[in-house]
């Protein structure tokens, strides 16, 4: 729907200069006429620049001057008919209005020529800003396949990495397992080793007692487990007592009261003790605490050498 300017300044009470003017005002300038039709955008645009108030633009309405018309003169009455033109000619003649001087002719229009090419200038621009849009869009739709081909990429590539992780992974795992492998066989061999050679020196200390007369030997301190291994692999003809604590005088006189030999392994033994012992001729190898195997050795040896000793005297 479009409505003319005139009327429309009718409806609102305004003239055709006020809303050619507010038209102007709000970039709507090709409207020169009062005779041109206003469509419903530019009439929402008008009531809208009316709200914000606009100031209208000085304009000058492209519309014909009024012309004003001569007043037809009197009709003669009944007594002019009847005196004749005497009395038509005593009245006063009516002179018809002068005419109003026209208004100041406003500028023509501009030609059909000049709004063509300001049309062709803003279609050009429209095409132009168009291609510029288009282009852009091609950046865009290749910047965007570039960004898929390294998000693709980096995937491959995550999966690669993953895969050398669980292969790392993996080997890590059955190193362990060899290495674990390993330590076993290893305590265990060790563990028979030892063992093997605990029993050596059980067999070995056995028999240095029976070989020396030493058949009631007394141990003072020592582990329990390592006592029990002591206790199987012994001799049965060689009788053993534990006893535990630090040797004082009368400790000292119920080892030597029972036995030949007294074995000091790890514990403390006074002087007091001491004195027992070599007033008894009790025997007696006090050794620090270490582990069975050594701990035979050291009682072998101390044997052998306090035999040793004894015969060279």
């Amino acid at each position: 729907m479009a409505t003319r300017i005139k009327k429309y300044a009718q409806q609102t009470g305004s003239t055709s200069a006020q809303v050619l003017g507010l038209l102007h005002a709000i970039g709507y300038t090709r409207y020169r006429s009062p005779q041109d039709m206003l469509p419903d955008a530019a009439i929402m645009r008008l009531e809208r620049a009316v709200r914000d108030g606009v100031k209208a633009d000085p304009v000058d309405i492209d519309e014909p001057a009024p012309v004003e018309r001569p007043v037809a003169a009197a009709a003669p009455s009944f007594m002019e008919q009847v005196l004749g033109g005497g009395a038509a000619s005593a009245q006063p003649s009516v002179r018809a209005k002068a005419p109003l001087a026209a208004p100041h002719p406003s500028p023509p229009p501009a030609p059909p020529a000049v709004a063509s090419a300001a049309l062709t200038a803003e279609v050009e621009a429209l095409g132009s800003a168009r291609a510029a849009l288009e282009q852009v869009q091609q950046g865009l739709s290749a910047e965007r396949e570039h960004v898929t081909q390294v998000k693709r990429e980096l995937e491959l590539e995550r999966e690669r990495l993953l895969a050398d992780r669980a292969r790392l992974d993996a080997d890590i795992l059955a190193h362990q397992a060899l290495v674990a492998r390993f330590h076993a066989e290893r305590v265990e061999r060790e563990r028979a080793e030892l063992e093997t050679r605990v029993k050596d020196l059980t067999r070995a200390f056995g028999a240095r007692c029976l070989l020396e007369g030493l058949r009631r030997v007394t141990i003072v301190g020592g582990q329990a487990a390592d006592l029990k291994v002591l206790r199987a692999g012994l001799d049965p003809r060689v009788e053993l007592r534990y006893a535990a604590g630090e040797r004082g005088a009368a400790e000292a006189g119920e080892d030597s009261e029972w036995g030949e030999l007294v074995l000091v392994w790890g514990s403390a033994v006074t002087e007091v003790a001491l004195g027992v012992y070599s007033a008894r001729r009790t025997r007696l190898v006090a050794l620090p605490a270490s582990p069975l195997g050594a701990f035979l050795a050291d009682v072998v040896r101390a044997l052998s050498e306090s035999d040793s000793s004894m015969a060279a005297r």
